[in-house]
């Protein structure tokens, strides 16, 4: 009898930072469900992976779970694979967090479970040959790929129904690769057809071996998945036919694998991850054209021969097509060598070893993967995902700093290469805020954190142009015909948007933070500013300014100069531009002074304005909104559009944080103010999300040669 032994298991998480009803939905449609339909079948063994931050929720909010997963390990039924706590992408954080992240979910499954998983999840599968080392020194045998990834080395894929070995630097790791046709069919098509196929690659020395682990969400949490898979009773119907077949069709486990057969052979594996990780990680005009080429390949019927040679692009460059990711990245990186320098230095016995454990927890909260790129769900578009990882970043800054700096008030420069572009930023650190400016960005500010409240206001998103735009195009309320039994996988499902959602789309030409030098022309209108459909009469947006650090006292002041150009009625002006950031040690609250001289020897009219961009959550909660003295406006919500001319003071209240910035200038302003909304795909659906609030104080004024004009700016945080 020909027969085939089958490794069947979920990978279930949920990011940190994600709301708690997400958590209870997923728990109550996916996870407990799976786990109460697998009880019913006693021959049936699975493999499960749960992510540390997810079974610390199940621990604490359903106890009677952890004892569901207890019997099964006692029952010899269930394999536990272990992973990073709290599921960071490996290969963009440090070698020592790395193995510490394993260690602690090993820990957690050996104190709470019983159980040392000897293998573990790669989240996203995202594989780079360096990682070999790192995960056998975490005490981990092997982990699993896509076969995709030895396809793309080349490797057939009647050649890889068993595992493999690799190594680095001679550290030994075993890998199995998860059949990408069971990923398709599982639990998108009807069960005797998943039998069927398995049956197809049973053999008469059942050596073979087919690995299925993905998604647990997708048994109850994707869209149409809890009736196709429990009201409808998929996966009891699979489970039956699992057992109906079982004297041929062996469920296993990965452990039990490796002790009743060896390896495959030795194969080394390039970077990658599964197929459509790669194509998101393109830039969107290329991904376009991937998809063309892809398509042909498909419609010439040579797909299924050459198609493993197009492997889509490389993870990493999900920090080049977002920087805001790359700022999220970069400063983890900047925290991770704060607290694991002096974690070296420190004894354990040392009084200050219990607030290092905790700052080095907040920081491996502060590597959750979901909001360092973006594919079929959110990702990085869900602002409140991107404010987790800084808020836990930012409290890990805080423990580190109460050990350096006790609890008096401090303040310091540093002149580092940040985020890793060659060239120089300038971080302005104290116990109160964190100011980083890039003098090559346009003297700008690209990250304000507020510490005390563990909040960056500049956590912003800019609205770019994705792939999957082209959808839009439908001028009404779209939905596939694609249903759920026919999908090949969750890219296949149906997906709706809104009527008019296509009217939304505008694309930044440059990135949203703060002290942005704008010239304006005549005829510019607010609702073209905002959609950034205007033409910019400077040349000073995300061009370098030069930059001086000076100490006076207790404060610190920061001059940004540029000597650049503005057209006006077609003819340049030389124009000089120069700003000065002044931060007095003890306070929250900077002051900007800026000094535009004409440099041309004609008189010239300009439009000046100075983009702050304000990241607050939301556009629509009555607890965040602006607030101007002696002047009533319809709509004071962070979403809300609008112009006010002669202020010379205003508030951005945040009752969620408790605190608000006071805006105070030395000059009336006209103000306009919009929000950054941006369209992202979402599981299901095309949404639009907010991101930040723009507020633009604005002035009209004539020069003469070699005049100066001046204006005084204060931003400052206030507790409720």
């Amino acid at each position: 009898m020909k027969k085939i032994n089958l490794i069947f298991g979920t990978h279930n998480h949920q990011p940190v930072g994600n709301f708690d009803s997400i958590f209870e939905e997923a728990y109550s449609r996916a996870y407990l469900p799976f786990i109460e339909t697998l009880i019913k079948f006693p021959s049936i063994k699975i493999t499960a992976h749960y992510s540390g931050v997810l079974l610390s929720w199940i621990s604490k909010k359903h106890p009677d779970f952890i004892d569901k997963l207890k019997n099964l390990v006692n029952a010899n039924r269930i394999e536990f694979i272990g992973g990073g706590f709290y599921e960071p992408i490996f290969s963009i954080i440090p070698d020592s967090d790395k193995i510490g992240q394993i260690k602690m979910l090993s820990s957690f499954l050996k104190n709470n479970l019983n159980y040392s998983p000897k293998g573990m999840w790669l989240t996203e599968r995202i594989w780079e040959p360096h990682l070999a080392k790192p995960i056998q020194e975490a005490g981990i045998e092997y982990t699993i790929l896509d076969d995709s990834h030895f396809k793309s080395a080349g490797l057939p894929a009647d050649k890889m129904y068993g595992y493999f070995t690799t190594e680095e630097q001679s550290c030994l790791l075993k890998i199995f690769p998860i059949s990408q046709q069971l990923r398709y069919f599982i639990p998108f098509r009807q069960p005797q057809e998943v039998i069927e196929f398995l049956r197809s690659i049973a053999t008469e020395s059942g050596n073979n071996t087919v690995v299925i682990v993905d998604d647990g969400e997708k048994f109850g949490i994707w869209p149409h998945t809890y009736e196709w898979v429990y009201e409808k009773k998929w996966l009891e119907n699979f489970f039956s036919a699992l057992e109906s077949n079982k004297e041929w069709l062996i469920t296993t486990t990965f452990a039990e694998n490796m002790q009743n057969f060896p390896p495959l052979g030795r194969f080394y594996i390039p970077c990658g991850s599964y197929a459509e990780m790669m194509e998101w990680a393109l830039p969107a005009e290329t991904t376009l054209e991937y998809q063309l080429y892809m398509e042909e390949l498909k419609k010439t019927g040579k797909y299924e021969n050459v198609g493993k040679f197009f492997k889509g692009g490389f993870w990493r460059n999900f920090l080049v097509k977002y920087p805001e990711a790359n700022n999220i990245q970069k400063k983890m990186f900047y925290v991770s060598s704060k607290v694991n320098k002096l974690i070296k230095k420190t004894r354990k016995t040392s009084p200050n070893m219990p607030v290092l454990e905790k700052a080095q927890d907040e920081l491996w909260k502060g590597q959750a993967s979901c909001a360092y790129w973006h594919g079929i769900f959110g990702g990085i578009y869900l602002n409140h995902l991107r404010y987790s990882l800084y808020n836990h970043l930012i409290n890990a800054e805080n423990l580190i700093d109460t050990i350096n700096y006790g609890n008096v008030d401090w303040q310091k420069t540093e002149e580092i290469d940040f985020d890793c572009d060659g060239f120089t930023e300038v971080l302005i650190n104290s116990n109160k805020l964190n100011i980083y400016v890039d003098p090559l960005d346009g003297g700008s500010i690209f990250e304000m954190d507020c510490k005390p409240y563990g909040f960056n206001i500049l956590n912003t998103l800019a609205r770019r142009k994705e792939a999957y735009h082209k959808d839009l195009s439908f001028d009404k309320l779209h939905t596939s015909a694609t249903s759920l039994t026919n999908a090949g996988s969750i890219h296949d499902l149906s997906r709706t948007f809104e009527v008019g959602l296509e009217k939304l789309l505008k694309y930044d030409w440059y990135r949203r933070v703060s002290l942005l030098d704008h010239f304006l022309g005549n005829n510019t209108k607010l609702e073209d500013f905002a959609g950034c459909n205007y033409s910019e009469q400077g040349d000073f947006i995300n061009q370098p300014y030069s930059y001086k650090i000076t100490k006076a006292d207790d404060k610190l002041l920061l001059e940004l100069v540029r000597d650049g150009n503005v057209w006006v009625s077609d003819r340049k002006y030389p124009v000089k531009i120069k700003k000065i950031i002044q931060v007095a040690k003890g306070e929250s609250k900077l002051k900007i002074n800026y000094e535009l001289t004409n440099l041309s020897v004609s008189d010239i009219n300009l439009w000046f304005g100075v983009e702050f961009n304000l990241s607050m959550l939301t556009g629509d909660a009555s607890d965040r909104y602006y607030k101007f003295t002696n002047i009533n406006i319809k709509d004071r919500t962070m979403g809300s559009v609008g112009e006010i001319d002669c202020v010379k003071e205003f508030r951005v209240v945040d009752g969620w944080h408790k605190f608000e910035m006071i805006f105070e200038f030395n000059k009336d302003i006209k103000l306009w103010r919009f929000p950054i909304e941006t369209i992202s795909q979402s599981v299901g659906k095309l949404e639009k999300s907010y991101q930040s609030s723009v507020i633009f104080p604005n002035w009209k004024f004539s020069l003469k040669p070699n005049e100066k004009w001046n204006v005084v700016i204060t931003q400052e945080f206030k507790g409720l």
